[in-house]
C-alpha cells in the first residue's frame, strides 16, 4: 500500500467528513485567507465589547463562556447543518465517543429534520437501548431544554454529564412522544469486528467507523480471515454514519485498483484528488449499506461501485456529498464549515441523493431492530435477510 500516514488529520462528527487545520489563535485565519478582505471595522466593534465588559461591567461575568456562546452563534447562524463550534470539553467527548469509548446515553445522533435530533444507532449497553429505544427515533428535548431546531448544541450539551446520573430525554418513537430518565453511562465499542461463516468460507467484517485505528484493525480482521480459509468477504458498512477521509481512503485503497478513489471540488472550481495503488484484495466481495451509510462510507461505496471491485446490497445510501473544513484550536475548542463538495470517480456527486445498490434488499424489522441495536456484534443470517442475500449472492 502507498504509504498515507502523514496525511492531515481529519474529523467528523456522526455524518461528516473533514479536512483538517491547526491553529493557535483565539481568532483564526487559514492559509488561504485575504486579509485584505477581513472586515477590520467588525473586529474592532468585537474587541471594544469585549474591552467594555472585561473593564467595566459592574456584575460578576464568565468572559471565556460569553466568547464560547459568541462562536456558537456566529456558526449557528449560517445555513449550514454541519458548520458548528465546539468547546475543548465537547471536542474531547466527540472525541472519545468516535474513538469507542466516552460516557453518555449511548447513541449516535445527527440532523436529519428541523422536527428533532435523529437517533442513528444505540449501543447495546446502553440505557436508552433498555428502554426499547431504536434508530431513527428523535430526540425532541433533553434536561428540559426543547429542540427548536436551531438549537442543536444546547441540547447535546444538556445530554452530557457524568457516568451514573440520570438526564430527561424527550423521545418521539413510532408517533408517540414519551419522557425518560437516562442513566450516563461508560460506553465502549470496538471499530471492526468480524467472523468467518466456516460452512460457506464467507468471512463478515463490520466496520462502525473509518477513525481511530480503523486502518489497521481492518486490515487485520481482513488478513485473518484470509488466512482462515475465507474466500469471500462481506463488508458491513449498515449505520456507519463517515469519519476520518485519509483513514476512508487507505481502506479503500484496499478494495479497488489503481486510479481515482474520490475528488472535491470548491467554489471557485478547484479540484483535489485522492488515489489509489494498484494493490488490493484479490478475493470477491460485497458492501452492505443502509439509509444510515453517510459520508466516508459513500466515498468508499461510490469508489467501489464506480470501479466495479465489489457488489454492493441494501437499500440506498444516506446521500451526503460534502465535506467540511474543521479547525483545531491551540485552546482545544474547535469549529467546522462546508466548503467543498465531493465527487466520484465518475464524476457523481450524491448529496441529498445517495448511491443506489446494485441489488436492493429492504431490511425486515428484525434486521432493523439488530442494526440499530446490536451494533457491533455479528448478525444471525437466519434473522439478518439483507447478510443472507449477501451470502447468497457470494455462494
Amino acid at each position: 500500500m502507498v504509504n498515507k500516514a502523514k496525511r492531515a488529520l481529519s474529523i467528523i462528527l456522526t455524518v461528516v467528513i473533514t479536512a483538517i487545520v491547526s491553529v493557535s489563535a483565539t481568532l483564526f485565519f487559514t492559509a488561504k485567507s485575504n486579509l485584505k478582505d477581513v472586515p477590520v471595522s467588525e473586529f474592532s466593534k468585537f474587541v471594544s465589547i469585549y474591552d467594555a465588559i472585561k473593564t467595566e461591567f459592574l456584575y460578576e461575568s464568565d468572559i471565556d463562556a460569553a466568547l464560547d456562546k459568541a462562536y456558537k452563534a456566529f456558526f449557528d447562524s449560517l445555513d449550514d447543518n454541519y458548520a458548528f463550534y465546539y468547546t475543548a470539553e465537547e471536542y474531547e467527548e466527540m472525541m472519545n465517543s468516535n474513538i469507542g469509548s466516552y460516557v453518555g446515553i449511548g447513541v449516535s445522533i445527527g440532523l436529519k429534520s428541523n422536527e428533532g435530533i435523529t437517533i442513528y444507532g444505540v449501543q447495546p449497553q446502553s440505557h436508552l437501548n433498555e428502554l426499547g429505544i431504536r434508530a431513527n427515533s428523535l430526540i425532541l428535548g433533553a434536561g428540559g431544554i426543547m429542540f427548536d431546531g436551531t438549537n442543536y448544541d444546547k441540547v447535546k450539551d444538556a445530554i452530557l454529564g457524568e457516568a451514573g446520573t440520570y438526564v430527561e430525554i424527550v423521545i418521539k418513537q413510532d408517533g408517540i412522544i414519551k419522557s425518560y430518565q437516562v442513566e450516563r453511562r461508560e460506553i465502549t465499542s470496538p471499530l471492526v469486528i468480524s467472523h468467518l461463516f466456516s460452512d460457506t468460507g464467507i468471512g463478515y467484517v463490520r466496520l462502525r467507523t473509518f477513525f481511530s485505528t480503523a486502518v489497521q484493525d481492518f486490515r487485520s480482521h481482513v488478513n485473518q480471515l484470509i488466512s482462515k480459509g475465507a474466500t469471500s468477504l462481506i463488508i458491513d458498512l449498515r449505520h456507519n454514519t463517515g469519519g476520518q477521509r485519509g483513514i476512508c481512503i487507505d481502506i479503500t485503497d484496499m478494495l479497488v485498483p489503481q486510479g481515482v478513489i474520490m475528488y472535491t471540488e470548491d467554489k471557485n472550481g478547484e479540484r483535489a484528488y485522492e488515489y489509489s495503488d494498484a494493490d488490493m484484495i484479490d478475493i470477491p466481495y460485497v458492501i452492505l449499506v443502509d439509509g444510515f451509510s453517510a459520508s466516508a462510507s459513500e466515498v468508499l461505496v461510490g469508489a467501489v461501485k464506480d470501479h466495479g471491485t465489489g457488489t454492493i446490497i441494501g437499500t440506498q445510501t444516506y446521500g451526503k456529498g460534502i465535506v467540511q473544513r474543521t479547525i483545531l484550536f491551540g485552546d482545544g475548542s474547535y469549529c467546522q464549515y462546508t466548503y467543498q463538495e465531493y465527487y466520484t470517480p465518475n464524476g457523481n456527486n450524491l448529496h441529498g441523493v445517495g448511491i443506489t445498490p446494485d441489488i436492493i434488499v429492504e431490511p425486515t424489522d428484525e434486521t432493523v431492530q439488530f442494526i440499530s441495536t446490536g451494533i457491533m456484534s455479528v448478525p444471525d443470517p437466519d434473522t439478518d435477510n439483507q447478510l443472507k442475500a449477501a451470502i447468497e449472492h457470494l455462494s
